[in-house]
């Protein structure tokens, strides 16, 4: 696959227009079709489409792993942002990802959702997503917990 076929196949899994692109990427529709059609694996604005997805540009060239429900979570995210309602997003999980029934961290986890911006919480969970799915695919075993933490 070519740069040009994974901004289309991110740009079609998310739902989004080319306008929609141009708006999230400040790339300009018609340098999003001529990418999308050459077959090039190059592009002064690939890192500026990267961002749009919400992906990093590793993310985004990488050919062998599909980010489509990051992709989908960023854009819901922004969409709800860009129609500046207010309310905080509860984003769907990609399929198969699996929602632990405790929370791992100290700081309790209302306060994070009324401190953090929908935003911040989006860019949160897919950073914990990617490091789940770099760990599975790695087949490390998580390090040991410390003290008397149940897994």
């Amino acid at each position: 696959m070519s740069l040009g076929s994974q901004v289309k196949k991110y740009r079609l899994a998310a739902a989004l227009t080319y306008g929609e692109l141009e708006e999230m990427s400040s790339v300009s529709i018609g340098s999003i079709n001529a990418i999308e059609k050459r077959s090039s694996v190059r592009s002064a604005h690939a890192s500026a489409l990267a961002r749009a997805f919400g992906l990093t540009l590793d993310q985004l060239l990488d050919e062998d792993t599909d980010h489509s429900g990051l992709v989908q979570m960023h854009v819901a995210n922004w969409r709800s942002r860009s129609n500046n309602d207010g309310t905080l997003v509860t984003l769907e999980r990609p399929a198969g990802y699996a929602v632990e029934t405790y929370w791992p961290f100290t700081i309790d986890k209302e306060r994070v959702r009324a401190a953090l911006h929908a935003d911040d919480l989006a860019r949160i969970d897919a950073y914990i997503l990617g490091l789940v799915e770099a760990r599975e695919a790695s087949a490390v075993p998580a390090p040991p917990r410390a003290g008397n933490d149940r897994p």
